[in-house]
């Protein structure tokens, strides 16, 4: 395939870093090799091309772009990777693949995508950055006592990996989750500040967004069962449904707590409704008791002429002063039962 093919992935960002890892394995037998060259590449597919093979290339470089190429990759799925725009997608043309986002809920639809591609028995992943996906899923699931994943042909090993990364979303929703408990419970403890409702948001913002590419994985996953299964591995049907039915139920469960966000919001929001209405209610209840009282005052603290024969006879009465008080008290002691019988106090 011409170089100049580079031209079109050439206003994308590629790291001169990268590294490539290679496993062979048929049964029991596995050979790995760590660090190899393009040339190392070939010619392991070239003497083992007949077993299972897994080539990963972690992080991008030109060479690793040119012996993509020369595998027979189309350079515009390059780009996809490379595209941390991209959107989850799965397609089966003269191969099957999968692009995925490496964390669906790290409230970015821009995080680094990973590429996984089955081309017969040669299974070839990709990441756009440098990533632990890889080491991960050696150290949990192809190299551990009990795995079977090094009996079985590279469709089973392209499921594990799908298998994998649904796990890893899996356990970013979890965290999501307990931090949105934990805040919850703040909320419903009266803690309703301004720093936990704030802190609230961009954890909705997370769920939303992971919400989003779920559903697209699902679409996806949905539309790619039918050409897996066209490819004689119908013995992995039950594998396949199974990863699919865990999407389904993490996306139902993202759409579960994301409307469970919104009903903490609406409970901070209620609760602090109810405070104000408390405290206004008090104002009121105190604003009631000194109405009578500042009518009374205001009444008898105006200016008379003391010669009128028109002004207050209290004025000069021996006793005024102590009818204006027990007035007073009275007016007092009239709302205080008014209240208490409406139950307000």
């Amino acid at each position: 395939m011409p170089t100049e093919i580079f031209g079109d992935i050439s206003h994308l960002t590629i790291e001169q870093d990268s590294t490539i890892e290679q496993i062979i394995y048929r049964s029991s037998e596995v050979q790995t090799f760590a660090n190899v060259s393009g040339d190392q590449v070939h010619s392991n597919l070239k003497e083992l091309g007949h077993l299972n093979c897994w080539t990963h290339f972690n992080g991008f470089s030109k060479s690793n772009c040119k012996i993509l190429l020369e595998l027979g990759i189309s350079e515009l799925y390059l780009e996809d990777i490379l595209s941390t725009m991209s959107l989850p997608y799965m397609e089966n043309h003269d191969y099957l693949i999968a692009v995925l986002k490496e964390n669906v809920f790290s409230g970015s639809l821009e995080s680094r995508n990973i590429g996984i591609i089955l081309k017969g028995n040669h299974l070839i992943t990709f990441s756009s950055k440098e990533s632990d996906f890889y080491q991960r899923f050696l150290d949990k699931r192809f190299f551990h006592k009990k795995s079977k994943i090094s009996r079985e042909k590279a469709p089973f090993l392209f499921m594990a990996l799908l298998d994998h990364f649904i796990e890893q979303y899996i356990k970013s929703f979890k965290k999501i989750k307990i931090d949105y408990y934990k805040l919850s419970e703040k909320l419903t403890k009266g803690e309703n500040t301004h720093d936990t409702i704030t802190a609230i948001i961009p954890h909705r913002e997370k769920i939303q967004k992971g919400s989003f590419l779920l559903e697209k994985i699902d679409d996806e996953l949905k539309d790619a069962i039918g050409e897996f299964k066209e490819l004689d591995n119908l013995r992995y049907e039950s594998l396949w449904d199974e990863i699919h039915e865990n999407i389904r139920i993490l996306n139902l469960k993202s759409h579960s707590l994301l409307d469970n966000f919104s009903n903490a919001i609406n409970l901070s929001i209620a609760i602090t409704s109810s405070k104000q209405n408390d405290t206004m209610m008090v104002l009121a209840v105190l604003s009631t008791f000194f109405l009578p009282l500042t009518f009374i005052t205001g009444l008898y603290g105006m200016n008379f002429d003391p010669g009128s024969a028109f002004n207050m006879p209290e004025l000069k009465w021996r006793f005024g002063y102590f009818f204006a008080l027990s007035l007073m008290f009275i007016s007092i002691l009239i709302v205080f039962i008014f209240f208490r019988r409406k139950k307000w106090i």
